[in-house]
């Protein structure tokens, strides 16, 4: 659903009965945002396509390094693009490479 995280004790277990890796799409709608989770459980952002920042500790200016609500610009979208739209999404940002290899900017979900 939109910007929400399933529990990983549900995905585990759909992915145990269905004997198949699950992984899930972190996507808002309003800025159009879709980002792929991997096999280590973060989910990669295209930089390319959107700039991604938090806002830590309810303060009104969003930053690129920490933790806190999601704030995403998307670049591609011209005519109507979403500016510093504020998500539900409490997240980590990581602009360090992933161990999985994938490229682009890392969200870790938090409680």
């Amino acid at each position: 659903s939109d910007e929400e995280i399933i529990d990983e004790h549900d995905v585990t277990s759909w992915s145990q009965a269905l004997s198949v890796p699950v992984r899930q799409l972190l996507r808002s709608g309003p800025a159009l945002l879709f980002a792929p989770q991997c096999k280590r459980g973060v989910f990669h952002v295209d930089p390319r396509h959107y700039s991604v920042e938090v806002l830590p500790g309810g303060a009104d200016t969003p930053s690129e390094q920490g933790e806190g609500r999601l704030c995403v610009t998307n670049l591609f979208l011209r005519g109507a693009p979403a500016i510093r739209y504020v998500t539900d999404v409490v997240a980590a940002i990581d602009h360090r490479p992933c161990p999985c290899g994938a490229p682009g900017v890392l969200l870790r979900p938090l409680p």
